[in-house]
């Protein structure tokens, strides 16, 4: 298949074509800087007319470009240029009949990591029923990102498949400082390796059965250097009363990616710790 996909010059973005090209499909890059591999078109995903160009002939949308995270930048900008590149992809495939668009949200989704909300999740580990509730305005945008690709799925049909990265590790990276700084909000003691990332996004472009749905995905190890249930308790004693609480033993994370496993029948193999997850 002949695959767009926004932000390839990324971090994230390199990683999905690379995975895109080793299952045998033709990827088109689209960013402001060539990327080091494939062809890259420049354009700025603000401009739907510049999207529409390059999708031309694509049967799918793979949408990753977007202000990764705030600072630095004013937060009108981050919410303006993650929305509306959100939805120029889904705009661009829904002018060319193109039906498959899998995008990029965030976990920031949920409204703990850059917002005010401290109130503990309503239960454990956190699944995709969890409400949305972010005051900030990168958490903001991410939650309008998903409501942008379920309108589109409403409106056309389309395949609008959402993946919900945690923090996202490059192959062999040291993540043991996170392990010195607990603090359950920023991360919810979650991460995922790029490449078990870049897997998820082929495998959503190739599940054509999948219609509209919004996967949690992150590693099978908690981002902690002992157990959740012991750990979460004693960071905030409200954690003692959520319910599935005594589920987080042995390392197991805070996040459920369960329903990427089931539908995508997905697996991550990567530890930040060394070996498989």
């Amino acid at each position: 298949m002949r695959i767009l996909v926004t932000g390839s010059s990324g971090r994230i973005g390199r990683h999905v074509v690379a995975a895109l090209q080793g299952a045998g499909h033709q990827v088109v890059g689209f960013d402001r800087a060539r990327a080091p591999q494939g062809r890259t078109i420049i354009g700025d995903h603000e401009d739907l007319g510049h999207l529409v160009q390059a999708a031309r002939g694509c049967g799918a949308i793979v949408h990753l470009s977007a202000i990764p995270s705030p600072g630095g930048v004013p937060d009108l900008e981050v919410f303006r240029t993650n929305v509306l590149g959100t939805y120029n992809a889904h705009a661009a495939a829904a002018a060319l009949g193109i039906g498959t668009v899998v995008s990029a949200s965030s976990q920031s989704a949920f409204g703990w990591a850059w917002g005010h909300r401290n109130t503990p999740p309503r239960r454990l580990p956190i699944d995709e029923a969890e409400p949305d509730e972010p005051d900030d305005d990168y958490g903001l945008s991410k939650q309008v990102g998903e409501q942008i690709a379920a309108s589109f799925h409403r409106k056309t049909g389309m395949r609008a498949i959402v993946v919900r990265p945690p923090l996202v590790s490059m192959p062999d990276e040291d993540l043991s400082w996170a392990l010195s700084r607990p603090d359950w909000r920023p991360c919810l003691f979650s991460y995922i390796d790029v490449r078990d990332l870049a897997e998820v996004f082929r495998l959503a472009v190739e599940r054509e059965a999948l219609r509209h749905e919004v996967f949690n995905v992150c590693a099978d190890d908690a981002l902690a250097a002992e157990p959740l249930s012991v750990l979460l308790p004693r960071l905030d004693p409200r954690f003692a009363d959520v319910p599935g609480l005594e589920r987080l033993t042995a390392g197991r994370p805070m996040v459920d990616n369960a329903r990427a496993k089931r539908l995508l029948e997905w697996t991550p193999r990567h530890s930040f710790r060394g070996g498989p997850a």
